[in-house]
């Protein structure tokens, strides 16, 4: 039996079906005319001239969707599933454009696509619970947003006509208008209004050229909407619901229920209607799902019956394209037994036969219940069919009528078959019996089979007719005669020939099953009438194709997908030419083909692996695998292959988990105490000894100027072979596995390990780093490529699945990607002729790719006949194009024509590890340590190269280890040749032979032994590779080495150098000669781990510790052992010596530090003062009081691994399990003392050792395996230190930055933020106006219209809207840099406005007439405020929120109004500081959360670049360097980052103060820059340091007197502005040259704050003028030359809030306020302007301007204050004043000489004595009452007060008396109101409003709420609804109308301002 898979294929051939139901608009034209449509996972085109289907069977599950592109060529579809994609693909070709997939995405399927008007973007809406909706740029795969879109299904969706950035959705009772802003989508839902009714729109459409869309709903009526209005209505089109609109040229047409047709013309009217039952009668109860018309007038029809049939229009003609089974699952098949033709059972209750060479249906039958099973007699003449409720039919095959009807079960009969000799039919039920009837006998039921324990799933006839195999659901097969019988005798059994094998159970067919699979994860099987082939349906939606017999599991297979979901039948036609399946829930008939030789495949088609349950991966037509899953006995794996393919690159703890282990221990122990510094002395990596090649390849290169890059540890390494040198690339955090080069040969690519491993792209001249990225990888990288045109990135990881991903390498963002395979892959090689393509190779893979879209299409290299199966470990392109190269584990070289291999060579013995393509020839290398030169077909070997040591050349940096090493790369240079090994050499050839190494380390194995030579600087090595090294360090080479046989784990010089002692894993230890490396004397006393060894001063005594607890110490001149130091509990660590050589001090693994006495080797316990005296020969030790200060928070004991002190003992270096070499100060006895640290470690670093004279230190790495040298400064130097963690700044306050750094900006934002919502409607309700129905008799007292006494009916000023005409105020308390003069798309000459920012609206103010006009389209307090300075991008400003929103916008200057650019949402906690690039592109952000995330994004796009957490500390500033679009500076609390965007990855530098120490100098608060990389930052101290790079440069002292709180550099002369807090107003603002040495002071005067100080937190300037905001909210304007101060702008400032507001009584300019501030202010709202501003001891609660009978004085106003006092002024003079109690005054009315006062939970009445002073008199008070007073009313004839309290109730009373009345009091329903500010009066209640006034004249009511809206009703309000205004940050707590109705005042609470709403008719 062959193991192969069968040399025949399958190809589809035609579908039977169409998804018609809960689908719509999914039939359509393509540009040639052909039909689209789809069905199962199957997208099809059928060609009416050829009467021929073309399939697209390139996803994974069902089909949802379908739309076409304008171009009517390519088609977008989408899929279900919980991870579904969308394809692009091409109608014509049938090939992928481009796969649409991003995770959380669409989590159970796509509903509805849609392609915009220029085909550019594609909509995709999910079938999630949350309908989310997401755009994406389909030709780059990129999603530019998502979001929920209704929490109903949606059904429909397009594009606005002629807008890519606007759609529609549609869906149950609701339509959807959306727009694009950047990365969001903001929708306004449709308004019904009177011409609709609101209910479940079903389908939408583009009209013609309007720009409008027509919607069909559920009545039948068709509406045209533009905007979210409806704007027309055709009423009732249809009888019934509309399912499908389209457009075309002359019109539309309109389908839906029982099969009705509109036609209407470009004006909306009806031209016909065409009802398809008339001309079709089985069409009357049909839905139509699906219309589209072409030129012709052809009307293409899809129903819900599963019909596609055409119409013509004019002859109402039918012409049916497909018919095929509806909605049911479809399990029952048979194929003729002579003619091309089968019969189908369905549960749509349908019996269908089908001709398969017309490919039509023949035939049909409707039954009453559900079908599911059918078989034809054997002379064709019959047809029994089973059925789901246990009953048996027969039917005459000529008509489908009934012959014969059977109920004899009443389960489901799953399987019937008649014998061959037509004599018998037998029938499977689920009630586990068959039954036998006999034919002649009128189907008489003559035996019954009942053995079976389960239901039954097939039955075969023998060929004589007289057994019967049957299968049952627990996996028995049983046989029985025609009695019923069962038959158990063997050799009848064996006897038996089968006329069929349907059966999934038995011998010959237990192969089609997987390993380890359930039996009933197949659901059929037939075996070819041949007996050469069976075919399988499984429930993974496969057909498989295997050979006959298939007996053992896991037999090798061919594999197809189309069906969608479990495969219910397969069968193979009478001739055996095509086999036919069923889909379950797709219920679609599938026709293969057969067809011959697999090597005469078609290049076309696609051909996929075969991996299980990677059905994603199936591409292609013919998905065909030569993998299984079976055992193979002649498998031989070669052992490096094996080695490698084991290696596990998973971690517990990787590098990169130090950041959490430090931030768990700072939450764990807090802050720490101050700690002691880092030493002077520094270090620098000056060599690395090292090169990775045992399970690495093709990572070494050349590069432009001729350097060698190659990488070890966590180093990219560029070696200058000229100068012997290295540079060092230190970005990577751990190992690093692959590297490649860009095709300009100066850009490098590294991938390391990870856990979310990263791949870096630096640049090898600069070893700067230009991109890094990550993300889809795990545990690692293990190749990359570039592709030929440099523009993208290929990378494979170490995931399960071997993701291979394509990056756009420069932006950090993955354009694509694949699985790979299940097994290793070790290359992937980019085509140099097509950078779309490249191909990948592995274990037992090779694959060809193209890239399409957001995925990639992979083609199985075919081997054939012309070559054997191997692993393939590397490959090279070939000069032609198609032609590939890959060397195999056998040492064969495959010569590839495509994925076809063409032929195979000899080379190697053993595995070919690398090729490499020369211009004429290529080279290979492999394990037998030889390099071939071959010619440039690879036909022959043209030279040979032995890689032996006596070859290697005199001038080699070093000696080869062994002869013949594995070559794992190869690299051809102009003259010389450079191979890596896998023992860890880089070795250079020239062309005549002779070797030369350059750089070599220790092959792969653990290095923990290390010693330095006393004298010299030579140091000396051993390794788990057994071998001993010796190093020249000062001239970087290894002089001497030897292999030991054994792992090595410590070694140590003698004090005069002339001896090495070396100690080993299994215990042993060996003295050896220095010079020679030959052996002395070897000793064996223990059998575990030698872990250190070490001399005494004086070279008599070694002492050797074990990881069995024990200290041997042996006398070298005696050379025996002379005694054991017991008493450890554990192995031993570190040993050491005292100077005098009389004591030893070891550390153990259990934390012990114990001494002995040698020789005797005696335990002794010194006390503390004499362990002090000791002085010691070398301290390595990690334990004890003298290096407590080593040791990190977040660490255990087993972290620190080795240590050392210099000879001087002033440091000790250690190095640690992250990887770090760590410099301290000796001896460190403070807990977690300053370091300096270094990077290039990957793993633990296993020792670090001072070389002779402490010139040098070196490290080894564990896992790494390198050695390190590091070089000390000859001269101490102020050199950064490399620890993150500084000292906490305590020693400088100032009350303004403390106050600002305690604002709790999570309790100021709007966690119920329902004007988000409220806006996403539109400007007007969503839903209808609803009428206030509940009124009581109060409401309703008297005459309505007459309620107020103060009706004029003779006034007709009708208003409709307000619009902001002014707002007072500025958000300068808490911001800084958030005013700008507003640059002109003119030029700066013409800058006469000014941008800032006030609660929820940016303001845009001229500076002259103070006219200002608005953005308002925040949900929340804006933040900060940047304005774009590139010439492109002017008058462009963004703007961030409270909630985590930035905005940007457009100034029309012309127009005078904003219009919203972009949006980006998803920005943590809030936005405290925005900025833009240099080039205006991108625009960066600083976030509010935690942890304070920076985020770039390209703002037009709202497409994120890349983010970073920048810590727990708050970011004050953030700014892009003026010229850069990659550099900027963040300041914050005592934190200052320099910042690089390198890809999608941010690179953050800390300040190196070098002699400045930060926390002498305090937090940095605000920041500027100059000219070559210079940046000022200015302090809370006052100063202002000036920084080169990230290095301090020098101070200036007292730039301020205060904090520094704002800069601003002048771009085109760089003078820089700052502004500060002075104690006087003089000297606040300074402007500087540009190099901050010389300044001219400005005063800003203090008007509006109370305190003698000034703080100013945000400067601007432009040449002559300077910018100002300060703290107490202020803006106003300095004149360079005059310093004369123009006020632009005044609020009320924090902390405190906006409490009240009133308008004067007859003049319609004066409004007054009152803050908690202190303070009182009259305001103008004509001329804009503070007239005065009254301040007071206590927050100012309560205002009321007092209209006094016979007084003509205007400016008297009663003040009511947190206290308790009450207040009379005349404008600032205070008249008089009361205080009875202290509790606050909360609201004051005023009428004639009474005035009411509510002071809490009490109500007073005064009267104003104005002959006395105007002092008040107490008349009356109520105390007691059940809450707080919120205002009062008095009634027109000054009587009675209507009371509001806080508990949302209200009493009436009498004045003044406050005598309370009953509700019922019949006096109640007479009274007239002078006012009304009650929120919660029946008549307003509904608004849920925080405070209400009625106009003048009475109609009309504003109202204020907790969200910040202000929002216009007619009085009284008849309906609930209506516009709502947004710009206040937070609660409105007072509004009041101005006294001739004009304007509406609003007080913001919390947001500190005053808006000022002009009322206006909708004609203004």
């Amino acid at each position: 039996m062959s193991k192969k898979v069968p040399d025949q294929s399958l190809r589809l051939n035609w579908v039977y079906g169409y998804r018609g139901h809960q689908c719509r608009s999914n039939c359509h034209f393509n540009e040639e005319g052909h039909i689209v449509y789809f069905v199962a996972a199957t997208g099809i085109v059928f060609s009416r001239e050829h009467q021929k289907q073309a399939f697209y069977l390139h996803h994974n599950d069902d089909i949802l969707c379908l739309s076409m592109h304008p171009n009517k060529k390519l088609a977008a579809s989408g899929e279900t599933g919980k991870d579904p994609q969308i394809n692009v693909w091409d109608t014509t070709t049938m090939k992928t454009k481009s796969v649409l997939k991003k995770e959380g995405t669409h989590t159970h399927g796509v509903g509805s696509v849609a392609f915009s008007s220029c085909g550019g973007r594609v909509l995709s809406v999910g079938i999630d619970p949350k309908s989310l909706v997401a755009i994406w740029d389909w030709e780059s795969a990129r999603q530019l947003c998502i979001v929920s879109g209704h929490s109903d299904r949606i059904f429909d969706s397009c594009f606005t006509p002629n807008n890519d950035g606007s759609f529609y959705t549609v869906g149950v009772k609701h339509i959807k208008v959306w727009n694009l802003m950047g990365n969001t989508l903001k929708s306004k839902r449709g308004v019904f209004g009177d011409s609709g009714s609101l209910q479940t729109v079903l389908c939408v459409s583009r009209e013609n050229e309007t720009g409008r869309v027509l919607t069909g709903t559920m009545d039948g009526s068709i509406y045209s909407w533009e905007g979210n209005n409806l704007v027309k209505t055709l009423p009732n089109a249809a009888p019934g619901p509309i399912y499908s609109i389209h457009s075309y040229a002359d019109g539309y047409i309109a389908g839906g229920k029982f099969g009705n047709i509109i036609m209407l013309d470009n004006e909306l009217e009806t031209t016909k209607t065409i009802h398809l039952g008339e001309i079709e009668a089985e069409l009357a109860t049909s839905y139509i799902r699906s219309l589209s018309i072409n030129d012709d007038g052809e009307i293409l029809v899809g129903t819900s019956q599963s019909d596609v049939l055409l119409l013509n229009a004019e002859h109402d003609e039918i012409t049916w394209l497909t018919r095929a089974h509806s909605e049911g699952e479809l399990w029952g098949l048979a194929s003729h037994p002579e003619e091309a033709k089968a019969v189908t059972a369905s549960d749509d209750k349908s019996i269908r036969v089908w001709d398969l060479e017309a490919h039509e249906l023949s035939l049909v039958a409707y039954a009453e219940t559900e079908a599911r099973s059918c078989c034809w007699s054997p002379d064709g003449s019959t047809i029994a069919v089973g059925f789901k409720d246990g009953s048996l039919k027969i039917y005459s095959a000529e008509d489908m009528s009934e012959i014969k009807a059977i109920h004899d079960r009443k389960q489901a009969r799953h399987c019937c078959a008649f014998s061959p000799s037509g004599e018998f039919l037998a029938v499977g039920s689920n009630d586990n019996k068959i039954d036998i009837y006999t034919v002649a006998e009128d189907y008489a039921d003559t035996a019954v089979g009942a053995k079976a324990s389960s239901f039954i799933t097939q039955l075969d006839w023998s060929a004589d007719s007289t057994h019967i195999s049957v299968c049952d659901g627990a996996g028995e097969r049983l046989i029985y005669d025609t009695s019923g019988k069962h038959v158990t005798d063997s050799d009848i059994l064996d006897s038996l020939d089968w006329a069929t094998a349907t059966g999934v159970i038995g011998e010959n067919v237990d192969g089609v099953f997987p390993k380890y699979s359930q039996l009933n994860d197949v659901n059929s099987v037939d075996r070819r009438n041949e007996n050469d082939l069976i075919a399988t349906g499984d429930d993974f939606g496969l057909v498989k194709l295997f050979r006959y017999p298939a007996s053992k599991r896991g037999a090798k297979f061919r594999k197809y997908n189309g069906h969608s979901a479990h495969v219910t039948n397969v069968r193979w036609t009478v001739d055996g030419n095509f086999l036919l399946t069923t889909g379950g829930a797709d219920h679609a008939l599938f026709q293969w083909k057969l067809v011959g030789d697999a090597e005469s495949i078609d290049e076309g088609v696609e051909e996929v692996e075969g991996d299980e349950d990677d059905i994603a991966s199936n591409s292609g037509i013919d998905s065909n695998s030569e993998d299984s899953d079976s055992s193979d006995p002649d498998r031989d794996v070669d052992s490096d292959l094996e080695a490698e393919m084991e290696e596990n690159y998973s971690r517990d703890l990787y590098n990169e988990d130090i950041v959490q282990l430090k931030s768990e221990s700072v939450k764990k122990d807090g802050v720490s105490q101050k700690r002691p510094g880092a030493p002077e002395n520094s270090l620098t990596l000056k060599w690395c000894a090292g090169y990775r090649g045992h399970d690495c390849r093709e990572n070494v290169k050349y590069t432009q100027a001729g350097e060698v890059v190659f990488h070890s540890a966590a180093l990219g390494i560029v070696y200058n072979r000229e100068e012997h040198s290295q540079r060092f690339y230190y970005g990577h955090t751990d190992d690093i596995l692959s590297l490649t080069l860009h095709p300009t040969k100066d850009i490098v690519a590294t991938g390391q390990i990870g856990r979310n491993p990263a791949i870096h792209v630096w640049d090898a001249l600069t070893m700067q780093t230009k991109s890094i990225f990550n993300g889809f990888h795990e545990r690692g990288i293990c190749a990359l490529d570039f592709t030929s045109d440099g523009l993208r990135l290929l990378s494979v990881g170490l995931s399960d699945e071997h993701v291979i991903a394509v990056w756009d390498w420069r932006r950090g963002e993955c354009l694509s990607k694949v699985n790979g395979s299940k097994d290793k892959v070790f290359c992937v090689l980019s085509d140099p002729h097509d950078p779309l393509k490249f191909v990948s190779t592995g274990v037992k893979h090779i694959k060809f790719w193209k890239i399409v879209g957001a995925s990639a299409e992979g083609k199985r290299g075919i081997c054939g006949s012309a070559g054997e199966t191997t692993s393939h470990l590397c490959g090279t392109h070939g000069e032609d194009e198609g032609i590939f190269f890959s060397g195999g584990q056998n040492g064969k070289i495959y010569c590839w024509q495509g994925n076809q291999l063409q032929r195979v060579v000899d080379s190697h013995e053993g595995p070919v590890f690398t090729l490499c393509k020369l211009p004429e020839g290529f080279l290979s290398g492999g394990k037998n340590g030889w390099i071939y030169l071959w010619d440039q077909d690879m036909t022959e070997k043209q030279r040979e190269y032995e890689v032996k040591a006596e070859n290697v050349s005199d001038d080699s940096h070093g000696p080869l280890i062994a002869d013949n090493p594995s070559i794992r790369t190869i690299i051809m240079g102009d003259e010389f040749l450079i191979a890596g090994t896998k023992n860890g050499e880089l070795m250079e050839l020239d062309k005549e032979g002779p070797i030369k190494v350059l750089v070599q380390g220790h092959a792969q194995g653990e290095v923990w032994g290390l010693a330095s030579h006393p004298e010299e600087q030579v140091v000396a090595t051993i390794s788990d590779d057994k071998s001993i090294r010796v190093w020249d360090v000062e001239n970087q080479k290894m002089t001497n080495a030897k292999n030991l046989g054994k792992a090595g784990r410590a070694v140590t010089f003698s004090p005069d150098g002339s001896i090495i002692v070396a100690g080993f894993l299994d215990g042993s230890v060996i003295i050896l000669e220095a010079d020679t490396l030959e052996t002395v004397k070897e000793f064996q006393h223990r059998k575990q781990n030698i872990s250190d060894v070490k001399f005494d001063p004086f070279g008599r005594f070694v002492a050797v510790g074990s990881h069995e607890n024990f200290v041997d110490v042996y006398s070298i001149q005696k050379q025996k052992r002379i005694g054991i130091c017991k008493g450890s509990s554990s192995y031993i660590t570190h040993v050491d010596w005292t100077t005098d050589g009389k004591i030893i001090q070891i550390n153990s693994g259990a934390s012990e530090r114990l001494f002995y006495e040698v020789p005797s080797c005696k335990r002794i316990t010194p006390d503390k003062a004499t362990i002090a005296k000791m002085s010691w020969h070398l301290w390595t030790s990690v334990l004890g009081p003298e290096v407590e200060g080593i040791w990190p928070a977040y660490t255990n004991v087993t972290d620190i691994n080795t240590a050392c002190t210099d000879k001087e003992m002033n440091i000790i270096a250690t190095g640690d399990d992250f990887g770090m070499v760590k410099l301290f100060k000796y001896p460190s006895m403070e807990k977690h003392a300053k370091c300096k640290k270094y990077t290039g470690h990957s793993s633990h670093i296993t020792k670090v050792r001072f070389t002779a004279g402490d010139s040098q230190l070196v490290s080894t790495g564990g896992l790494d395996a390198s050695v390190m040298i590091w070089q000390r400064p000859e001269s101490k130097e102020l050199h950064e230190s490399d620890d993150e963690d500084t000292d906490d700044d305590d020693d400088f306050f100032d009350s303004d930055v403390d106050e600002e750094m305690k604002i709790d900006y999570e309790r100021q934002t709007n966690s119920d933020n329902r004007r988000e919502q409220r806006r996403n409607k539109g400007d007007a309700a969503e839903i209808e106006l609803e009428p206030i129905e509940s009124r009581t008799h109060f409401a309703r007292g008297g005459d309505e219209l007459n309620f107020m006494a103060n009706f004029n009916s003779e006034n007709d000023a009708k208003i409709d809207k307000l619009a902001l005409n002014h707002v007072f105020g500025y958000r300068g308390y808490d911001a800084r840099c958030n005013t700008d003069f507003q640059l002109s798309a003119t030029g700066p000459e013409t800058i006469s406005r000014i941008i800032y920012h006030a609660a929820g609206v940016a303001i845009v103010q001229d500076m002259e007439t103070k006219e200002q006009f608005f953005y308002d389209e925040h949900s929340d307090d804006i933040l900060c405020l940047a304005q774009n300075k590139h010439p492109n991008y002017r008058s462009v400003v963004a703007t961030g929120q409270l909630g985590g929103s930035l905005h940007v916008w457009n100034i029309d200057d012309n127009e005078k109004t904003t219009e919203t650019l972009s949006i980006i949402s998803g920005l943590p906690g809030g936005v405290s500081a925005v900025s833009f690039s240099g080039s205006g592109k991108l625009v960066l952000a600083a976030s509010l959360d935690s942890e304070h995330t920076i985020s770039v994004y390209r703002w037009q796009t709202g497409q994120k670049v890349a983010s970073k957490c920048s810590g727990p500390r708050q970011v004050f500033q953030a700014d892009f360097r003026p010229d850069s679009d990659s550099k900027f500076v963040t300041v914050g609390e005592r934190a200052l980052f320099f910042w690089q965007i390198a890809g999608s990855v941010l690179l953050c530098k800390k300040a190196q103060p070098g002699c400045l120490k930060l926390n002498q100098v305090g937090t940095c608060l605000s920041l500027a820059f100059g000219t070559d990389d210079m940046t000022f930052t200015g302090m809370a101290t006052g100063a202002v340091i000036v920084w080169q790079g990230s290095n301090a440069q020098r101070i200036i002292e007292r730039a301020h007197n205060g904090p520094v709180f704002a800069m601003f550099t002048t771009l085109k002369d760089g003078l820089i502005v700052t502004g500060g807090k002075e104690k006087s107003s003089s000297g606040a603002v300074k402007l500087w040259d540009s190099q901050m040495k010389k300044c001219k002071s400005f005063q800003v005067p203090i008007e509006n704050d109370a305190k003698e100080s000034v703080t100013v937190k945000a400067v601007a300037r432009v040449k002559g003028k300077i910018l100002v905001g300060t703290k107490d909210n202020a803006v106003a304007v300095i004149n360079e030359k005059t310093s004369e101060v123009s006020m632009m702008t005044m609020g009320h400032f924090a902390p405190g809030r906006v409490n009240c507001v009133c308008a004067h009584p007859s003049q319609p300019n004066l409004i007054a306020s009152g803050s908690s501030d202190g303070s009182l202010r009259v305001w103008d709202v004509d001329s804009k302007m503070l007239l005065q501003k009254v301040h007071f001891a206590a927050g100012v609660t309560a205002v009321r301007y007092l209209n006094l009978t016979d007084i003509d004085d205007e400016a008297l106003i009663c003040v009511g204050l947190e206290n308790g006092e009450i207040l009379v002024l005349c404008n600032e003079r205070i008249l008089s004043k009361r205080r009875d109690t202290g509790n606050p005054i909360t609201f004051i009315q005023n009428i004639g000489d009474k005035v009411a006062v509510g002071q809490e939970n009490s109500l007073i009445f005064f009267t104003i004595d104005k002959d006395n002073k105007f002092k008040l008199a107490k008349e009356g008070f109520a105390q007691g009452l059940a809450a707080n007073v919120t205002s009062v009313d008095f009634s027109d004839n000054e009587k009675f007060a209507a009371v509001a309290l806080a508990n949302d109730d209200f009493v009436i009373c009498i004045v003044p008396s406050a005598e309370m009345l009953e509700l019922e009091d019949p006096r109640i329903p007479q009274l007239k109101w002078q006012t009304f500010h009650c929120p919660r009066h029946p008549l307003v209640a509904p608004f849920n409003s925080t405070c209400a006034t009625v106009s003048a004249s009475g109609k009309y009511v504003a109202m204020g709420d907790e969200q910040g809206s202000v929002q216009l009703q007619e009085f009284p309000p008849k309906t609930i609804g209506g516009q709502m205004h947004y710009g206040h940050g937070e609660a409105v707590t007072s509004i009041c109308w101005t006294c001739d109705d004009k304007y509406i005042i609003s007080a913001g609470g919390d947001d500190h301002t005053l808006f000022v709403w002009e009322a206006k008719t909708n004609d203004e």
